[in-house]
């Protein structure tokens, strides 16, 4: 029987502004999904498009190779956004016990980078998977083994981390993923829709001042910074949200495990030639590995013990709510056994 190729992956070593080269890996998938993954800044995504409109939003600098030494704040000036920034692993949020804003993850490089075809029902999807080690003030060692997952049939990408600490001792693990939209998605009647919703506090800013609240991003313009954080039931092992847009035509549902990444944070920032919306699912909350220590929330791993995370996004054309929440609850319950083939 012959194989169906769905999708192509091409990598590469591309130069930023100084002169630096770095490792690029591009996939396009017969869906319609195309990312840009960038092995030397912790296999995280930058540039993620679906039939040719971008999801993703571009930050304050553009895709280059790692900085080292990065201190207080410094990382902001380094942020190239993305569909997928990691924050962690020592430290998510304000600077804090030695630690500058959000970590050093996305500086780190990945070892051991592999791009596989996998067969699955007749077509292949394409798997990247990588190795990232961080080694902590106190002398130990976290590493975070990644897969990522473009599907074979939809418009799906799939992230997988298992974090391990290889040290001797006790050592906080704090882990948020800051996954940024923006382009023609934010349209003026985008609208994030959150399942399982509680309650919404007030991280940083106050949503209750944007014109369209943190429900209605799009229609928030020249307004300050604002992270909130929903407050979800509790029990519900699979987390869902959605962003949709009937004028883009287009929704994106983000599912992830609750099991390790009970909290979600949303950032809202239309300031100035800013319009970007994240959603942040995490173990942890954004004010510093300290804040979190003081509360009895600070995530920890015990020496040899890891911890397994992951999260996929979605895009569909755009639908009704109730078939937005029924794709998504799909693709969170199917299990899909996959084959490596050579």
């Amino acid at each position: 029987m012959s194989r169906h190729v769905s999708g192509t992956a091409y990598q590469a070593i591309e130069h930023d502004a100084d002169g630096r080269p770095f490792r690029v890996i591009t996939v396009t998938m017969e869906a319609g999904l195309s990312v840009r993954i960038m092995p030397d800044r912790g296999l995280d995504i930058a540039d993620c498009w679906y039939r040719g409109r971008a999801l993703h939003w571009d930050g304050w600098a553009p895709a280059a190779a790692p900085v080292t030494g990065l201190h207080g704040a410094e990382w902001e000036r380094h942020f190239f956004g993305g569909i997928l920034t990691t924050c962690g692993l020592a430290n998510v949020g304000e600077p804090s016990e030695g630690h500058g804003l959000h970590g050093r993850y996305n500086h780190l490089p990945a070892s051991r980078v592999s791009v596989e075809h996998v067969e699955q029902d007749g077509s292949t999807s394409i798997v990247i998977t990588g190795s990232i080690a961080e080694a902590t003030l106190d002398g130990g060692l976290l590493t975070l083994e990644r897969t990522i997952t473009l599907a074979s049939g939809v418009a799906s990408l799939s992230v997988r981390d298992v974090v391990t600490n290889h040290g001797s001792s006790p050592t906080p693990a704090p882990l948020l993923y800051h996954l940024n939209f923006g382009g023609s998605l934010l349209a003026g009647d985008c609208r994030v829709a959150v399942d399982d919703r509680v309650e919404t506090v007030n991280e940083f800013g106050d949503w209750r001042q944007l014109p369209g609240g943190w429900q209605y991003p799009g229609k928030s313009r020249d307004c300050e910074p604002v992270t909130v954080e929903h407050l979800l039931n509790e029990g519900t092992p699979t987390g869902i949200a959605t962003i949709s847009s009937a004028t883009t035509g287009i929704v994106v549902a983000v599912t992830w495990d609750r099991r390790s990444q009970p909290r979600l944070l949303q950032w809202i920032n239309t300031n100035g030639t800013d319009r970007v919306m994240a959603l942040e699912p995490a173990n942890c909350g954004t004010k510093g590995r300290s804040f979190d220590r003081s509360r009895g929330t600070l995530p920890v791993l015990n020496a040899g013990e890891s911890r397994t995370s992951s999260f996929t996004i979605k895009a569909e054309p755009h639908i009704s709510a109730a078939r937005q929440r029924e794709l998504a609850l799909v693709t969170s319950r199917t299990e899909t056994n996959l084959e490596i083939t050579p």
